[in-house]
């Protein structure tokens, strides 16, 4: 993009038509208008310039592209070889849009943003790649009025001859509402941010406003009553100019508008077929043809002579491939407005083919699964690499290493390929700088290890796959319970008991394994006890359970569900003795080809126990007893029964019988507890108090 000019126009009731041309390149651009068919335009209000949200689309109006055409440049020149250089083509597009703008103190200013300039800009340099902003001000007096701002003069003038002097006039038409019109220059903005305020492009050194083309002698002028533009440019390039004109009535400001558009300078005595070549060039490299004038109607390139060329062209910049080494000839001629104008040059290029033939001596080993070890010479058939200014270039996994001596010997990260490129810096050396690629044969995923659970049945082996292993020798271990396998060394297993499966992977220069542990779960195994106490059950976390995220114990009485609970070991509750059946579903089980639920029948108990207790002293000393306590349990409950006894201070002895002896002081009163309990969640106590006295 180079620039344009936004404007509007008052349609009453508040209601603004906004128009807005854009300036473009169409020698950049050559297949066509390359802007949108819909532009956005921001609306900022007041004199803090803020976002104006309620118009239009959260600040932003619309504008759709209505027409444009191509620029006609209609100054004129020096003698009958003038004429505007297909380089300074300039086309435009106008965008239009309706805004409803209400009256607010400090008015609006509104602004859209372009996509980047695309051609060297002599005066702001390479400092500024971004677009264009074009803007405009519609003061509280054009609100309050009704009033419209005028527009500048369609361009007319943008290539303009090397020493000679600029007069055209850049002013406004339709200026009768306003009783003054002032010009002046000013410095474009950038598009380097959406929000205000936006930054300005920063002119090179040696130029500013009052001197836009450099030249101190006769700068570039423009007159603040009428808009003429003067000054008398003394180098080449493109310059980028900006231009406002400010509509006053009395001393109110009632509107403002802004224009940037580049200016041309070069010759106009003719068509200039300048370029420039190189000393040599190395074969099979295209030239470089640089300082290539564009100063031309359309241009005509000759490889060899025009009589038997090898290859001509048309285009601006052309490529051109020789066949062979040896000296060519290279002419251009740059067309004018007639035959007098037009323009020949003829160069002399040299194609060189330099016997270097660079090679490597490669080997490689210690393969990990993290990093493999490169040694690596680079060679020559022909000049001697210790004569040459010679390095390497070692690329990999988006990294690289640069080896300044014909060999090393380095450990990287264990890549898919290397990629290496020598570097020979002498420029009067033609070399091979081709990139070589290795494939480094590594075991990619060595080292594999994964541990699998299966409820039977038939299980793929194939997390381990890398599409890059396909090329390797792969041997699978045991081969006794492997069902099935692919060209991809994916296999297909059915063991019936835990085995482990390993892979063993050989290439020419490294070896890896995988290795898979697989488990096997038996979908029967009890995770309850056939039988409990109840009616109450706090049950023990599942076997399985590092297996899944979570579990739902459901159960049954009589054919239905009571109840359903959810954790690790939560407690059940049935509602009567007798049969039951207990449903367990995992959430997210880490395991294949097991059933959604584990079942389990078990019956609950209905217990009571009565206690039978005898105590005896069997020996006596003049401070202790040795005393014995027996109990003989009679009633019905579920399991194997273990006993403790606790008694004083938290004494405690545990039996497998319900006898305990112990020894206890004369003369003092004991509290006892006696506690039946079995694996199967039955649990019965019994308290009683003994004073061994006597």
């Amino acid at each position: 993009m180079i620039g344009g000019e936004v404007n509007f126009k008052c349609l009453g009731d508040n209601e603004f038509e906004i128009r807005m041309v854009v300036f473009w390149d169409c020698y950049k651009f050559t297949i066509g208008d390359p802007l949108p068919p819909r532009k956005s335009i921001k609306v900022f209000q007041n004199k803090d310039l803020e976002p104006a949200v309620d118009i239009g689309e959260n600040g932003e109006v619309q504008l759709t592209k209505v027409g444009g055409g191509e620029l006609v440049d209609q100054g004129t020149g020096p003698g009958d070889c003038y004429f505007v250089p297909k380089k300074a083509c300039k086309a435009y597009s106008v965008y239009r849009g309706r805004v409803h703008l209400d009256f607010v103190e400090g008015g609006y200013y509104l602004a859209s943003r372009l996509s980047a300039r695309q051609v060297h800009i002599d005066n702001i340099g390479r400092a500024t790649p971004n677009g264009p902003i074009l803007t405009t001000y519609i003061p509280e007096v054009a609100l309050s009025q009704c009033l419209s701002s005028s527009s500048f003069r369609q361009l007319q003038e943008f290539y303009f001859c090397l020493n000679e002097p600029i007069d055209f006039d850049h002013s406004v038409i339709n200026a009768e509402d306003y009783d003054s019109v002032r010009y002046e220059f000013f410095l474009p903005y950038l598009n380097s941010t959406s929000i205000l305020p936006y930054r300005k492009v920063r002119l090179e050194h040696g130029f500013s406003l009052n001197n836009l083309l450099g030249n101190r002698a006769a700068p570039l002028r423009i007159d603040p009553k009428t808009g003429r533009i003067t000054g008398v440019p003394d180098k080449r390039g493109v310059y980028l100019i900006g231009v406002a004109a400010s509509f006053y009535i009395g001393e109110d400001l009632a509107g403002k508008i802004f224009r940037d558009f580049y200016m041309h300078v070069d010759g106009c005595d003719g068509a200039e077929a300048d370029f420039v070549v190189e000393d040599f060039y190395c074969l099979d490299t295209l030239i470089n043809i640089s300082g290539i004038s564009e100063v031309f109607k359309e241009s005509r390139w000759i490889l060899r002579d025009m009589d038997d060329p090898i290859q001509t062209s048309l285009a601006d910049r052309p490529d051109f491939l020789i066949p062979g080494p040896g000296e060519y000839s290279i002419t251009r001629i740059a067309y004018g407005p007639g035959e007098h104008c037009h323009d020949t040059v003829q160069q002399n290029i040299v194609i060189r083919d330099d016997e270097v033939g660079i090679y490597y001596d490669l080997d490689w080993t210690d393969c990990t699964k993290d990093d493999i070890r490169l040694s690596l010479t680079a060679k020559s058939r022909g000049i001697p690499l210790g004569e040459l200014d010679f390095e390497m270039v070692i690329w990999f996994d988006h990294q690289y290493a640069r080896v300044y001596d014909t060999s090393t010997s380095v450990t990287l990260p264990l890549p898919e390929e290397i990629y290496i490129k020598p570097f020979v810096n002498n420029r009067d050396v033609c070399a091979d700088v081709d990139y070589m690629r290795v494939a480094t044969g590594a075991i990619f995923n060595n080292e594999f290890e994964v541990e699998y659970y299966t409820c039977g049945g038939e299980l793929e082996l194939n997390e381990h796959y890398d599409p890059r292993n396909r090329d390797f020798d792969v041997r699978w271990e045991p081969e006794d319970v492997i069902v099935g396998s692919s060209e991809e060394h994916i296999i297909t297993v059915n063991p019936d008991t835990f085995t482990t499966f390993i892979a063993t992977v050989t290439s020419d220069n490294c070896v890896g394994k995988f290795t898979y542990h697989v488990n096997i779960l038996d979908p029967d195994t009890e995770f309850l006890p056939d039988s409990v106490c109840g009616p109450t059950v706090q049950v023990d976390p599942p076997p399985f359970k590092d297996l899944a995220s979570g579990f739902q114990w459901q159960f049954f009485q009589g054919g239905t569900m009571i109840g359903s609970r959810v954790g690790l070991n939560p407690e059940l509750r049935f509602i009567r003795f007798g049969e039951a059946q207990v449903r367990l579903v995992p959430r997210n089980m880490e395991a294949q080809n097991c059933p959604e639920y584990f079942e389990q029948d078990l019956y609950v108990v209905d217990p009571y126990l009565i206690w039978n207790l005898e105590k005896s002293i069997t020996d006596r000393t003049r401070d202790s007893v040795e005393l014995v306590i027996q109990a003989f349990p009679e009633g019905r409950y579920a399991g194997t029964p273990r006993y403790r006894l606790k008694y004083g201070d938290g004494e405690l002895i545990e039996s497998d019988k319900p006898i305990f002896k112990l020894t206890l002081p004369r003369l003092k009163e004991y509290d006892f507890q006696i506690i039946m309990e079995t694996e199967k969640a039955c649990s019965f106590e019994k308290e009683f108090t003994f004073k061994p006295n006597k």
